[in-house]
């Protein structure tokens, strides 16, 4: 059982719903992974919380008799779907479960018409999607082309990212930005980091390779459902409030703040959607409740700083089979699970430092093959002309952050310099591989 498998039944584990043998599987997933058994802590408080204010009165104090009854009729419509889909709706996501996200929700109501347009919007959140239609989403982001698709930073230009989800008894997915590319195409999920790398995996995901957050785009209305889920479950704020644009169009805004549960000097703060302090802008049409765009504010000590922007959400498209297909260029270079080698033992001795040293000096004096065992994605002719003939200025000390403190990933400074003169500081990630039993490099080149 992986990850994801696990946090779908969670809600369904602490109601006492599932045969003994998904039980049985959950509780040895449980026994391994700290994310998974964090994520039960918070499904257990929620079920508690529902618990003991039963469906008329959940066990939040809200300054207004109008909003009292909103959360009431909420939690009433929430206690009845978590029942009919087996609870699914009360776990939080698996993106938000490994990032540690908390969030937070508070209500501002300026008048009761406000208040009932809240409740509105708040219903879509469980509203069906008609079968095999598609929400088709075009957004702008700050992040590097070929990164990791979650992979924010508020220093850099923004790229174009666009997202497929087609709904149904057999939906299909892609995510796409202009160095990456991954699609689920309702059998298998391929991603192609261009121009020739490509994974592939051998069944259908709900997300895959990181694009959870990015597939959050065009389900939008199931995030909103999880922020009330979280009210319900602890306190916090969501400002609601009203705009008319240039047209005269009428917008329902709510305004949701999550912070992620890192410390202010972790490394992997605000450096990707996950580990974020966001501040969340949606826009809703007044009329129709649909969801018109959202903007995405990093926070940052110096200032509020735009990462994302959706500017154009196309809905219950018919279904476009190109877009659930992903051509692969002739030349394409696949992933190979790493493998223990002859002389294995040598490397599963390293330190991460010592893994980090031997790779850069094989790829200073150009020796790929020895490079090649410590890398998973296939060292392209392109990065055997960055990386060759590369000189090692200098190594720091290893270090690791609150998350990899889990998965036992590394991060190793480094300087180097290149055949041109140019010098690179950054940090090599490097995580200790289950199968391979080394450690093999997993970002930061």
């Amino acid at each position: 059982m992986n990850c994801d498998e696990c946090r779908d039944e969670l809600a369904a584990y602490v109601e006492g719903l599932l045969d003994q043998g998904p039980q049985v599987r959950i509780e040895s997933h449980l026994a391994e992974c700290a994310a998974c058994l964090a994520e039960l802590q918070e499904v257990r408080q929620l079920a508690a919380q529902l618990a003991a204010g039963g469906l008329d009165a959940p066990p939040i104090s809200l300054e207004t008799a109008v909003m009292d009854r909103i959360l009431q009729e909420q939690a009433r419509e929430l206690r009845r779907l978590k029942m009919r889909r087996r609870l699914r709706i009360v776990g939080m996501s698996g993106a938000m479960a490994a990032a540690g996200m908390l969030l937070a929700i508070s209500v501002w109501l300026a008048q009761p018409a406000a208040a009932e347009r809240t409740t509105d919007i708040l219903a879509l959140g469980a509203a069906p999607v008609p079968d095999g239609t598609t929400v088709h989403v075009v957004a702008k982001m700050r992040t590097l082309p070929r990164d990791n698709f979650s992979y924010v930073n508020a220093e850099i230009d923004f790229v174009t990212v666009e997202v497929w989800k087609e709904f149904g008894g057999k939906s299909r997915w892609r995510v796409e930005k202009p160095g990456r590319v991954a699609v689920m195409d309702g059998e298998s999920t391929t991603m192609l980091i261009r121009p020739d790398v490509a994974i592939k995996l051998p069944q259908p995901t709900r997300d895959a390779f990181n694009t959870a957050e990015l597939l959050e785009l065009a389900t939008f209305h199931d995030r909103v459902t999880q922020d009330l889920q979280s009210a319900l479950a602890k306190q916090g704020e969501l400002k609601i409030n009203h705009e008319t644009t240039p047209a005269g169009e009428k917008m329902l805004l709510a305004t949701v703040e999550t912070k992620a549960k890192l410390p202010a000097a972790d490394y992997l703060k605000n450096k990707f959607l996950g580990t974020s302090d966001l501040r969340r802008v949606y826009r809703f049409d007044a009329k129709s409740g649909r969801l018109e765009g959202m903007d995405a504010y990093l926070h940052r000590a110096s200032g509020d700083v735009l990462v994302l922007r959706i500017e154009r959400i196309e809905y219950n498209m018919q279904a476009d089979p190109a877009a659930f297909t992903l051509r692969l260029p002739e030349n394409v270079q696949w992933y190979k699970e790493p493998a223990p080698l002859p002389d294995n033992q040598k490397y599963e001795k390293m330190t991460p430092k010592q893994a980090a040293q031997a790779f850069f000096e094989a790829c200073a004096s150009k020796d790929w093959d020895e490079a090649q065992k410590f890398m998973s994605t296939p060292l392209t002719e392109a990065m055997k002309k960055y990386l060759g003939g590369l000189e090692i200025v200098r190594l720091g000390e290893p270090f690791q952050s609150a998350i990899s403190l889990v998965n036992g990933d590394w991060f190793v400074p480094y300087e180097i310099k290149f055949g041109g003169g140019q010098v690179k500081k950054w940090n090599l990630a490097l995580r200790k591989d289950r199968s391979a039993k080394r450690y093999m490099v997993d970002g930061g080149i």
